[in-house]
């Protein structure tokens, strides 16, 4: 399971397979906050998503910051981005494989990556308190 969204990966997958996690653990006795489970949502997302943070820091100004702020703002950016073409299915599939060109792919396109990034995982966010840090 990938707990952190790669570069054009699928956020909503992301956030089910870890709201799955989360109802384990509470299945299995662990209290998670809610606020706790919102900067664990923040910490999956990718570096191109850290336009979104202003917004939700905003929100958390005047009430707590839930992962439904979190889920609302992330989702919010990912249909944007399906929509200018910066995530596609080739894309998903790209950071579904962990970052990995597919035998396919690489025979089609010899030379170098095609996809703008280089696979790598972004640092993740460093939640905490109401607000967020970007890891170095």
């Amino acid at each position: 399971m990938n707990t952190c969204c790669l570069e054009g990966g699928n956020i909503r997958e992301v956030f089910d397979q870890l709201a799955i996690v989360q109802q384990q653990l509470v299945s299995a006795g662990v209290d998670i906050r809610d606020e706790e489970f919102a900067s664990i949502l923040c910490n999956s997302l990718p570096k191109s998503y850290e336009s979104i943070i202003p917004g939700i820091t905003a929100v958390g100004e005047s009430k707590t910051i839930t992962s439904d702020i979190v889920t609302k703002f992330a989702l919010e950016a990912y249909d944007r981005k399906i929509t200018t073409g910066e995530v596609t299915a080739e894309t998903i599939a790209f950071a579904a494989s962990g970052g990995k060109e597919s035998k396919k792919h690489k025979a089609t396109h010899q030379g170098g990556n095609s996809y703008g990034w280089h696979g790598q995982q972004s640092n993740g966010w460093r939640g905490g308190g109401s607000g967020h840090t970007r890891g170095g």
